[in-house]
């Protein structure tokens, strides 16, 4: 992380330096890792908890939220930073990886003349027997 300039999602900026993803070095695969978290939240406002994150990953998120923190708190002057700004996606995705016995909401009845583009793409992509 010492070298990465990073886009916030919803930016609209390509992935920092043009990157391709044509090597496996262990940066690289990790900068895939933290740019798939980075993407699951760009329509995080329209979205919310519809948002699936793999329960799988849960251990590897909590691992690198602790390593955001530790950067946050005694990083470099690049690393403190970019650590501060990651740290609240990786936080909300290693959330969203847990498995819970009971989750209670109070979800917005709404049908799909209410719904933006983004949330109706969403909805008919992953509900599609929904109305």
């Amino acid at each position: 992380m010492d070298s990465l300039e990073l886009a916030v999602p919803g930016t609209g900026y390509p992935p920092p330096g043009g990157y391709d993803g044509s090597t496996n070095t262990v940066d690289d695969i990790e900068f895939k890792q933290l740019w798939a978290i980075l993407a699951l939240f760009e329509q995080a406002k329209t979205l919310g908890s519809l948002i699936q994150v793999p329960h799988e990953q849960a251990e590897y998120l909590r691992n690198f939220t602790v390593r955001l923190q530790e950067l946050a708190e005694q990083g470099d002057t690049m690393q403190k930073p970019a650590a501060t700004v990651l740290l609240p996606y990786v936080h909300q995705a290693w959330l969203l990886a847990q498995q819970y016995d009971a989750v209670v909401a109070n979800p917005p009845y709404m049908g799909g003349k209410g719904m933006n583009p983004a949330l109706k793409d969403f909805a008919k992509k992953h509900f599609p027997d929904s109305k």
